[in-house]
């Protein structure tokens, strides 16, 4: 790229471009993953931390973390937490029970 007769810019060589572009992607896959896997682990610490010993409820739980948006709750702590084993539910054949609470799993915390 020029500006009158003086050189601006030069870009990469045309053979040079895919490499550089999938070097990119796989950069930018890897920075995603890490930040949201450090996001999910300290929710995830933050529910331990709250649960305790004791068997809480959904309701219960939200209001320990101080959070008041049940989607939000769902998708950055429980579940996490529910998929990596760290707690189960006490009532596991019937998910969606009024009377659902969660407990941690013992031998899977630290």
């Amino acid at each position: 790229m020029f500006a009158g007769k003086q050189l601006v810019h030069m870009a990469h060589p045309v053979n040079q471009v895919p490499q550089l572009i999938k070097e990119l992607v796989d950069w930018a896959k890897k920075a995603d993953i890490e930040q949201v896997t450090e996001q999910v682990t300290e929710q995830v610490e933050r529910l331990l931390e709250v649960i305790g010993d004791k068997e809480c409820s959904t309701k219960e739980l939200m209001e320990l973390l101080g959070l008041k948006h049940r989607p939000t709750f769902r998708d950055n702590y429980l579940l996490p937490a529910l998929e990596l084993g760290y707690i189960e539910m006490t009532i596991p054949d019937k998910p969606n029970s009024s009377k659902q609470k969660y407990k941690k799993l013992k031998d899977k915390v630290k």
